[in-house]
């Protein structure tokens, strides 16, 4: 991740690549810290720390030509709240689809469960 906030944009690239051809499920948090021992503004020490989470799904399905593509979703909701207080509502789905209709019909149920996730967890929020 370091290398994102740095810009390193071909090893970035390398690494896309690297996964797109890979079933890869990452979920998990990072953190990044940085402090100056002196702000030439304030002449005081300063520091930052960013605490985030990262969800990366890469999947390669190969079917073979006298087998249908299965219709299957995956759907999350989840409230979460770090130990530095800091709040998050995350929502999260995919789905694959053997044909236009099946798809339309999918992206159908999982918007609503979407729509109903997020009408209850604003409605506990305080």
């Amino acid at each position: 991740m370091l290398c994102v906030i740095a810009g390193c944009q071909n090893v970035n690239k390398q690494i896309a690549d690297s996964a797109s051809q890979k079933n890869i499920n990452m979920d998990g948090f990072l953190s990044l810290g940085e402090i100056e021992t002196s702000n030439a503004d304030t002449g005081t020490p300063q520091g930052r720390f960013i605490v985030g989470r990262l969800t990366y799904r890469s999947r390669k399905v190969g079917i073979p030509a006298d087998q249908k593509v299965p219709t299957t979703g995956y759907f999350r909701a989840v409230e979460t709240e770090s130990l530095l207080g800091s709040k998050e509502k995350i929502i999260e789905y995919d789905f694959t689809a053997g044909s236009d209709a099946e798809a339309a019909k999918a992206l159908e149920v999982l918007e609503q469960k979407r729509k109903n996730a997020q009408d209850k967890i604003m409605l506990t929020s305080p």
